[in-house]
């Protein structure tokens, strides 16, 4: 699957979510997933959609009510597995995520994540 097409597909898996107006995570959930992603060989912490990331995140902050960021932000950015912004993504529902995610990017994630091992 190409960037193009997992481009798409989280673009529309954002819209349905704050299209429900879904609720993010609780904070521990999130902040665990997101320390796995930290240590990850796959973190691209200066991705070039980093900024759009944070401003996406910041909105869902203000009508979720929540802080949605943590100390380490510099060092997150995007998964080249599933080119996800984690920043966002560990935010997520994982039934959402699993919703909008191929079984080809599926199978492309290591073994120790957090989408694999819940």
């Amino acid at each position: 699957m190409g960037k193009l097409s997992h481009y798409s597909r989280g673009a529309a898996a954002l819209l349905e979510l704050f299209g429900q107006r879904k609720a993010p995570v609780p904070r521990e959930v999130a902040l665990a997933r997101a320390k796995i992603c930290l240590q990850c060989p796959l973190n691209a912490p200066n991705h070039r959609l980093k900024a759009p990331m944070l401003a996406t995140r910041k909105a869902w902050e203000t009508v979720s009510g929540q802080d949605l960021s943590f100390e380490f932000d510099d060092k997150i950015g995007i998964c080249r597995a599933c080119d996800c912004l984690i920043g966002l993504k560990v935010h997520v529902d994982l039934n959402h995520i699993l919703r909008w995610t191929s079984q080809e990017t599926l199978e492309s994630l290591p073994l120790n994540c957090w989408i694999m091992n819940p």
